[in-house]
Protein backbone atom coordinates (compact mmCIF):
# COMPACT_ATOMS: atom_id res chain seq x y z
CA UNK A 1 0.00 0.00 0.00
CA UNK A 2 1.17 2.98 -1.31
CA UNK A 3 1.35 6.71 0.53
CA UNK A 4 -1.25 7.62 -2.37
CA UNK A 5 -3.50 5.39 -1.00
CA UNK A 6 -2.48 6.24 2.72
CA UNK A 7 -3.84 10.00 1.63
CA UNK A 8 -6.68 8.77 0.19
CA UNK A 9 -7.94 6.77 2.47
CA UNK A 10 -6.98 9.89 5.31
CA UNK A 11 -9.03 12.76 2.45
CA UNK A 12 -12.64 10.29 3.39
CA UNK A 13 -12.01 9.64 6.99
CA UNK A 14 -11.46 13.84 7.23
CA UNK A 15 -14.79 14.23 4.66
CA UNK A 16 -16.44 12.07 7.39
CA UNK A 17 -15.00 13.69 10.87
CA UNK A 18 -15.73 17.04 9.55
CA UNK A 19 -19.51 16.98 8.04
CA UNK A 20 -21.09 18.24 10.68
CA UNK A 21 -18.88 21.35 10.93
CA UNK A 22 -20.09 24.43 12.30
CA UNK A 23 -18.10 27.68 12.48
CA UNK A 24 -18.21 29.78 15.37
CA UNK A 25 -18.72 32.99 12.73
CA UNK A 26 -22.17 31.49 11.68
CA UNK A 27 -24.50 33.95 12.18
CA UNK A 28 -26.58 33.17 8.94
CA UNK A 29 -27.45 29.62 10.41
CA UNK A 30 -25.92 28.72 6.57
CA UNK A 31 -23.62 26.23 7.10
CA UNK A 32 -21.04 26.05 4.79
CA UNK A 33 -19.70 22.58 3.09
CA UNK A 34 -16.11 21.54 4.66
CA UNK A 35 -14.02 20.68 1.84
CA UNK A 36 -11.05 18.25 1.86
CA UNK A 37 -8.06 18.46 -0.63
CA UNK A 38 -5.24 16.00 -1.79
CA UNK A 39 -2.01 18.20 -1.50
CA UNK A 40 -2.30 21.66 -2.51
CA UNK A 41 -5.64 23.64 -3.19
CA UNK A 42 -7.39 23.06 -6.44
CA UNK A 43 -6.71 26.05 -8.62
CA UNK A 44 -10.06 28.29 -9.43
CA UNK A 45 -10.25 29.48 -12.83
CA UNK A 46 -12.66 32.60 -12.65
CA UNK A 47 -14.28 30.69 -9.87
CA UNK A 48 -14.84 32.33 -5.74
CA UNK A 49 -11.88 31.34 -4.02
CA UNK A 50 -14.29 31.75 -0.44
CA UNK A 51 -16.15 28.68 -1.90
CA UNK A 52 -12.84 26.68 -0.70
CA UNK A 53 -13.10 27.49 2.81
CA UNK A 54 -13.52 26.60 5.26
CA UNK A 55 -10.78 23.35 4.40
CA UNK A 56 -8.09 20.95 5.46
CA UNK A 57 -5.76 19.77 2.79
CA UNK A 58 -3.91 16.18 3.29
CA UNK A 59 -0.40 16.58 2.16
CA UNK A 60 2.25 13.86 1.80
CA UNK A 61 5.50 15.08 3.10
CA UNK A 62 8.18 12.94 3.47
CA UNK A 63 8.43 9.33 4.30
CA UNK A 64 10.98 6.56 4.54
CA UNK A 65 12.09 2.62 5.22
CA UNK A 66 14.74 1.91 7.29
CA UNK A 67 15.66 -1.28 6.83
CA UNK A 68 14.09 -4.32 4.30
CA UNK A 69 10.91 -5.58 5.46
CA UNK A 70 9.91 -2.98 7.47
CA UNK A 71 6.95 -0.46 7.09
CA UNK A 72 7.30 2.55 5.71
CA UNK A 73 6.65 5.34 7.60
CA UNK A 74 5.23 8.64 6.20
CA UNK A 75 4.51 12.20 7.43
CA UNK A 76 1.59 13.58 6.84
CA UNK A 77 0.65 17.37 7.57
CA UNK A 78 -2.94 18.58 7.57
CA UNK A 79 -2.87 22.68 7.01
CA UNK A 80 -6.69 24.22 8.25
CA UNK A 81 -8.23 26.94 6.85
CA UNK A 82 -11.52 29.02 7.99
CA UNK A 83 -13.23 32.05 8.05
CA UNK A 84 -14.50 33.95 10.42
CA UNK A 85 -15.19 37.83 9.83
CA UNK A 86 -16.13 38.58 13.33
CA UNK A 87 -14.62 41.51 15.18
CA UNK A 88 -13.59 39.44 18.03
CA UNK A 89 -11.44 37.20 15.87
CA UNK A 90 -12.51 34.06 17.48
CA UNK A 91 -11.61 32.12 13.90
CA UNK A 92 -8.66 30.68 16.08
CA UNK A 93 -10.90 28.55 18.02
CA UNK A 94 -12.60 26.72 15.17
CA UNK A 95 -8.96 26.11 14.02
CA UNK A 96 -8.12 24.41 17.82
CA UNK A 97 -11.55 22.66 17.44
CA UNK A 98 -10.59 20.72 14.66
CA UNK A 99 -6.97 20.26 15.69
CA UNK A 100 -8.90 18.52 18.86
CA UNK A 101 -11.30 16.50 16.71
CA UNK A 102 -8.52 14.89 14.51
CA UNK A 103 -6.37 14.51 17.52
CA UNK A 104 -9.31 12.57 19.58
CA UNK A 105 -10.06 10.55 16.55
CA UNK A 106 -6.64 9.06 16.15
CA UNK A 107 -5.79 8.76 19.89
CA UNK A 108 -9.07 6.91 19.88
CA UNK A 109 -8.46 4.80 16.92
CA UNK A 110 -4.71 4.70 15.35
CA UNK A 111 -6.02 2.79 12.16
CA UNK A 112 -7.13 4.88 9.31
CA UNK A 113 -8.25 2.14 6.08
CA UNK A 114 -7.73 -1.37 6.27
CA UNK A 115 -3.86 -1.07 6.39
CA UNK A 116 -2.14 2.02 7.96
CA UNK A 117 -1.70 3.04 11.47
CA UNK A 118 -1.16 6.46 13.07
CA UNK A 119 1.43 6.49 15.84
CA UNK A 120 2.55 9.87 17.99
CA UNK A 121 4.07 12.22 17.92
CA UNK A 122 1.27 14.48 17.43
CA UNK A 123 2.52 18.09 16.77
CA UNK A 124 0.43 20.93 15.69
CA UNK A 125 0.40 24.84 15.63
CA UNK A 126 -1.78 27.89 14.63
CA UNK A 127 -0.23 30.50 12.46
CA UNK A 128 1.37 33.46 13.80
CA UNK A 129 0.58 36.16 11.07
CA UNK A 130 -1.97 38.01 10.85
CA UNK A 131 -4.46 36.95 7.93
CA UNK A 132 -7.81 38.14 9.30
CA UNK A 133 -10.22 37.10 8.37
CA UNK A 134 -9.15 33.82 7.48
CA UNK A 135 -7.25 31.81 10.04
CA UNK A 136 -4.79 29.12 9.88
CA UNK A 137 -3.43 25.60 11.54
CA UNK A 138 -1.34 22.61 10.74
CA UNK A 139 -0.83 18.99 12.00
CA UNK A 140 1.88 17.18 11.70
CA UNK A 141 1.36 13.38 12.49
CA UNK A 142 3.00 10.11 11.37
CA UNK A 143 1.40 6.43 9.92
CA UNK A 144 2.95 3.58 8.75
CA UNK A 145 2.39 1.32 5.78
CA UNK A 146 2.72 -1.73 5.09
CA UNK A 147 6.25 -3.36 4.69
CA UNK A 148 7.07 -4.54 1.18
CA UNK A 149 8.42 -7.92 1.87
CA UNK A 150 11.37 -9.22 -0.20
CA UNK A 151 10.51 -11.94 -2.19
CA UNK A 152 12.48 -16.07 -1.40
CA UNK A 153 15.72 -16.99 -2.97
CA UNK A 154 16.71 -12.90 -3.06
CA UNK A 155 19.22 -12.94 -0.46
Amino acid sequence: MTPIFLQRSLVEELKALFADFCSTDDVSGKRPKFNVYSQDLPITLGGDDEERVPYVIVRIDNGNIQELNEQERVEIILVFCVKATNENRQGYLDVMNMIQRVKERFFKNFRVGEYFFFEPPFEWAVQEEDTFPYFYGAVKMNFYCPAIILEDGLI
